[in-house]
């Protein structure tokens, strides 16, 4: 996959078959965040590649993994200005 010249959210992807056949395809995103994401994933997997392979030794793995979920009975209360609810209980 390259990018364009000439945009930030265009690509060119090459596929080729296993008798060496090409296609080109083009892929245009209608945002720049779009095309970021992207670029963002396959650098991502690039690096875990990398890494599984053994070809990045120096670079250590960096996987914190936190439980971020809510407790059983645990409560989440948000409170947006401007928002309000008829059946909200009393603060």
């Amino acid at each position: 996959m390259q990018r364009t010249y000439d945009s930030t959210r265009a690509f060119s992807l090459v596929l080729v078959s296993d008798k060496g056949e090409k296609a080109n395809i083009g892929l245009i995103f209608p945002e720049r965040n779009d095309s970021f994401d992207l670029v963002h994933a396959l650098d991502e997997y690039k690096k875990a590649y990398r890494l599984d392979k053994g070809m990045d030794k120096h670079v250590e793995k960096k996987v914190v993994q936190k439980d971020f979920s809510l407790q059983e009975g645990e409560k989440m209360t948000l409170t947006i200005e401007g928002v309000t609810r008829k059946d909200a209980e009393p603060a």
